[in-house]
């Protein structure tokens, strides 16, 4: 005869939440033994499902999506289906009692924004983390591969590490400045520790080669032009802003263009600004972490 084995696993709806083992077989499967145990305690652990000595399917606690099933019982159903369509089933009851910890870590920049979600794990709450090391306080990211401090490498308590590459999630190495490494850990029973350590970012290599930011019109006369400078950069760059007077007092900050426009506007209007010198102080980025700055005396005529 000819048999089209299932081996699937079942919560206590009767909903499919693994299917282990779909093949033929020359006979049915009349009888499972379940190895070394029926019950999974820890997130390492599996259950063999043996038919005559041999290891026919195996079940590791987790569904179909790969994520870890909720602690319970289940059932590690064997359906045998003959040519004709007549089905014979076995069941073996499967138990799931593990305490798993959720360990998240994520690195923030200076004001409190996530800017890289570095891993959402689960691990066994016996080995939950309880500290943090960093490889260095100071990393120097690069488009290079290689380089001193390039990377950061965060060593858990558990033994589990992980690598920080200085980028965002869009994978833009980040700017220069400080950054916090946040570790949140829960071991399933209501215990919960938020662990920060801080790291700095410097990548003075990263500086932007082209043509600088045009400024125009300058000298400005409100008569004739009304209160509106324009920056012109190379297209993809961000700039951002910072109007200065000659004696170093800030006029108007966060002067911020369009993302990836290469332009920017200062709109003075209203402000009482007076005729004379003022810097600005012009800051590019690029989509890369590039980084570059420019200060340019600007010329205001009433």
């Amino acid at each position: 005869g000819n048999y089209t084995v299932r081996i699937n696993v079942y919560n206590e709806s009767g909903e499919v939440v693994k299917t282990i083992l779909l093949k033929q077989y020359s006979q049915p499967i009349q009888s499972v033994s379940l190895q070394s145990s029926n019950t999974l305690v820890s997130i390492n652990d599996k259950i063999n499902i043996v038919y005559q000595g041999q290891v026919i399917g195996t079940w590791d606690g987790t569904d179909n999506n790969g994520q870890e099933v909720t602690n319970g019982k289940y059932y590690i159903k064997i359906d045998n289906v003959d040519t004709n369509g007549v089905a014979t089933s076995v069941t073996q009851v499967a138990m799931v009692a593990r305490h798993l910890a959720h360990i998240t870590l994520n690195i923030y920049n200076d004001v409190g924004e996530v800017v890289r979600h570095l891993d959402s794990v689960l691990a066994d709450a016996m080995t939950l983390a309880t500290g943090v090391n960093l490889s260095a306080n100071v990393i120097s990211p690069s488009y290079q591969q290689g380089g001193i401090n390039s990377t950061l490498t965060l060593t858990l308590s558990n033994g589990m590490t992980v690598v920080w590459d200085g980028r965002n999630d869009g994978g833009q190495i980040v700017q220069n400045g400080q950054y916090f490494v946040e570790m949140q850990s829960t071991d399933g029973q209501g215990g919960a520790s938020t662990i920060t350590k801080q790291v700095s970012v410097d990548h003075g290599g990263l500086s932007l080669t082209g043509t600088p930011v045009v400024v125009y019109p300058n000298p400005d006369s409100q008569r004739v032009n009304g209160p509106l400078i324009q920056f012109l950069g190379a297209p993809g760059l961000t700039l951002r802003i910072s109007i200065y007077t000659i004696a170093g007092e800030l006029v108007q900050g966060g002067i911020t263009g369009q993302a990836g426009s290469g332009q920017a506007a200062w709109d003075f209007s209203g402000r009482g600004i007076a005729s004379g010198l003022y810097l600005a102080d012009i800051e590019m980025t690029d989509s890369q972490g590039g980084f570059q700055r420019q200060v340019t005396r600007i010329v205001i005529v009433h």
